[in-house]
């Protein structure tokens, strides 16, 4: 027995130091990320009425990814709602920061607090979704968050609804957005001075552009070519050419007599 235990110790140190390896590492994040990438496309092609675990249809599949990709896409457009994209794509963010290394660790690490922020916040983002009313034109049961933003806003409503707490709906959707956004923003790195950064550079970009246009006005204008402005020239008469004066300023002496 003790022996078993020992090949067991070994074989599980093994393991965790393969799993640890940099290219292991490197290769997790490759994957996780063109899996999450796979469920993206899966989303944008996204069909209720394909054959599902929620559809009974003997036509086929439209999702671009097959019967496969319409089955991942309802499961998470029935769980999440529209909160199934923010959910995608911080999957797709982890994954690469995980295979691209050092590059974009700084901010985006994954750590189990990330991964912990970043399913509460998506689960906060379909509970606020689903306070909202859902438009006629939306083709599931459930409202916009999924079965588990339904859940999750009809408990809270009730208990409020129990204490006497009018607009609990709109109090919840208000709280679940804005926990949920900074569960998710926390989960990507964002920070508030960033959003300040943002504003800054918006400004920035804003007082940039009339001056752009200026600059370029003064560059084309320089371009342009330039006309010569013509000078009149008066008409006068050769230096070495003798001017007879006019017969008034001649004088009597000098006159011609004019012929009777």
């Amino acid at each position: 027995m003790s022996a078993v235990l020992v090949i067991g110790q070994r074989a599980w140190l093994s393991a965790r130091v393969i799993w640890d390896a940099p290219f292991m590492v490197r290769f997790r994040g490759v994957l996780l990320a063109l899996l999450a990438t796979l469920l993206v496309v899966a989303l944008m092609s996204w069909n209720p009425a394909d054959p599902s675990l929620n559809a009974a249809s003997g036509q086929a599949a439209t999702n671009w990814l097959g019967a496969n990709g319409a089955l991942f896409a309802d499961i998470f457009m029935q769980s999440l709602g529209l909160a199934a994209w923010p959910a995608t794509l911080i999957i797709v963010a982890f994954g690469l920061a995980t295979a691209i290394g050092e590059a974009i660790q700084q901010r985006l690490k994954p750590t189990p607090l990330k991964a912990l922020s970043a399913f509460a916040g998506v689960l906060l983002v379909s509970a606020a979704l689903s306070a909202l009313a859902p438009p006629a034109a939306w083709p599931l049961a459930t409202g916009l968050g999924g079965l588990w933003g339904d859940a999750v806003t009809g408990s809270a409503v009730a208990g409020l609804t129990a204490l006497r707490i009018p607009g609990g709906a709109i109090i919840c959707g208000l709280l679940f957005a804005g926990l949920g956004l900074w569960g998710c923003g926390y989960a990507i790195g964002l920070r508030i001075a960033d959003f300040g950064e943002a504003l800054s550079w918006g400004r920035g970009m804003r007082k940039a552009a009339p001056t752009a246009r200026t600059a370029k006005s003064r560059a084309s204008a320089a371009k342009a070519p330039r006309v010569a402005k013509r000078v009149p020239v008066l008409d006068l008469p050769d230096d070495d050419q003798p001017v007879a004066p006019a017969r008034g300023d001649m004088p009597p002496w000098d006159a011609t007599p004019e012929p009777p």
